[in-house]
């Protein structure tokens, strides 16, 4: 008796099926993983830059060393109120202990509101003639 050997059987087709849902979800959860890794590199690359910013702004402005700045940003990296804060950039200035005149330690770092360091940068400058 001759069997017609076209097509696929139903065990055959729920395999195929149940194979390629549980490779789409792997794909899936890939790539939400991917969008969230590239959030927070996009926040670290401005944060980043923000920090290096106000470093030199404070190396190149000896006569206005403060002792301590506090500079308040929105999600965008626009600068706001501290009620409206996500990001606190701190940045401090201080006279090095090790005595070696016009030696200043410079550290700046970004915070989340949640408290976590994003970017913390610290630094030593010298501070030449007046």
């Amino acid at each position: 008796m001759y069997k017609n050997k076209q097509g696929f059987t139903l065990i055959e087709i729920i395999f195929s099926v149940a194979f390629l849902s549980i490779v789409s979800l792997i794909m899936l959860k890939l790539l939400f993983a991917s969008y969230d890794l590239e959030k927070h590199i996009d926040v670290q690359d401005v944060a980043s830059i923000k920090v290096a910013n106000l470093t030199e702004h404070i190396k190149s402005d000896y006569h206005n060393i403060q002792k301590e700045q506090l500079i308040y940003y929105d999600a965008k990296f626009n600068e706001t109120t501290p009620q409206e804060a996500v990001y606190t950039l701190k940045a401090s200035c201080k006279k090095n202990e090790e005595g070696f005149g016009r030696l200043y330690d410079i550290f700046v770092q970004l915070t989340n509101d949640d408290g976590e360091i994003i970017v913390r940068l610290e630094t030593k400058h010298y501070f030449g003639k007046e």
